[in-house]
């Protein structure tokens, strides 16, 4: 469950909520604290987004949610900032923001990012973000009192053979949980986050089983937000790569997800799928454990390290990205 913080969160009449812009503050997390520093635009960022470019150099923009914005790791530690350093000439503008779904993403892209003039664009998709689409509401723990809150979001329907977008303006303020039912008040525990899950795939059930079918509603509204951002960046170069969960990196399952985000890949010439999974697999048991916290399922350092070697790795150079499918650096 996310964490609401009137220390980094504010409200956004399209999105739901951005990061506070200017912001500077320690994080408590189970592994010390990290740091969250945003930009004026209201991103986490060492440095502003400028709409002007720089001479002889590419833009990539990305989108996700917090595990690509960073939850528990400091700015420099995440995967784009690793990315950065990684490809020559490219800058590279992260406007993922935590606890997002798939379609405030679009949004994000839509209202905000779509004015920085990016040459390529980064869509990092988390699994579970498959069920945030079409719900209006978002648990968050708050830091203060403790208490769970919803809030207001965005969400997205399915209309014959478009979308329909619905709560646009997001109101503002939250209800509180309530007192039987609804979202539990503490934090995700050992059992509800490692335990039952593992249960799970160790039955060979996968824990996004949305993925498993083509035909399932949810997936179906995904890929018609994922086909929608697509349509609307005019040829320039997409690159898919879905973030597996700890369940594919940690117990082996097949990565069936693959196969839905493949179908995208290949009905849109300018769309390159990118499979960071095999970096995960190639490391040790002890170290494919170390890519995630204790208790917070988020990538640790290593496993952001991890996610921008594959991404370089993989990537073609910025404005010769568009072509066939590509799997573990590979051409599919």
């Amino acid at each position: 469950m996310r964490h609401w913080s009137r220390q980094i969160l504010t409200h956004h009449p399209v999105v739901g909520w951005l990061y506070v812009p200017g912001l500077r503050a320690r994080i408590p997390h189970e592994a010390g604290a990290y740091w969250v520093n945003t930009n004026d635009t209201g991103f986490r960022s060492e440095h502003e987004f400028s709409k002007s470019r720089s001479a002889g150099l590419g833009r990539l923009a990305v989108l996700g949610d917090s595990m690509t914005a960073g939850d528990g790791v400091s700015n420099g530690q995440r995967y784009t900032d690793r990315l950065h350093h990684l490809l020559a000439d490219t800058e590279v503008y992260n406007f993922a923001v935590s606890g997002t779904g798939t379609g405030q993403q679009l949004l994000i892209h839509e209202d905000i990012a779509v004015d920085f003039d990016a040459d390529a664009f980064l869509f990092a998709p988390a699994l579970l973000n498959i069920e945030r689409n079409g719900s209006g509401e978002a648990p968050f723990l708050d830091r203060a009192s403790g208490e769970v809150r919803f809030y207001q979001r965005p969400y997205f329907a399915l209309a014959g053979n478009g979308l329909e977008r619905h709560n646009i303006p997001v109101p503002k303020g939250f209800r509180p949980a309530p007192p039987s039912g609804g979202a539990p008040a503490r934090k995700p525990n050992w059992i509800s986050n490692t335990l039952k899950p593992a249960v799970r795939g160790l039955l060979g059930r996968h824990p996004f089983a949305q993925y498993l079918s083509g035909q399932d509603d949810a997936w179906r509204l995904m890929a018609a937000i994922l086909d929608a951002f697509i349509d609307s960046v005019n040829g320039k170069p997409v690159i898919l790569a879905p973030l597996p969960s700890w369940h594919y990196i940690e117990l082996g399952l097949r990565p069936v997800y693959l196969g839905r985000f493949r179908e995208i890949a290949d009905r849109h010439d300018n769309v390159t799928l990118i499979d960071v999974l095999p970096g995960f697999r190639a490391l040790s048991g002890a170290s494919r454990r170390a890519c995630r916290f204790e208790t917070d399922l988020h990538f640790t350092p290593l496993g952001h390290e991890v996610v921008a070697e594959q991404l370089a790795a993989a990537m073609p150079a910025l404005g010769s990205v568009s072509g066939p499918a590509v799997t573990n650096g590979s051409p599919s």
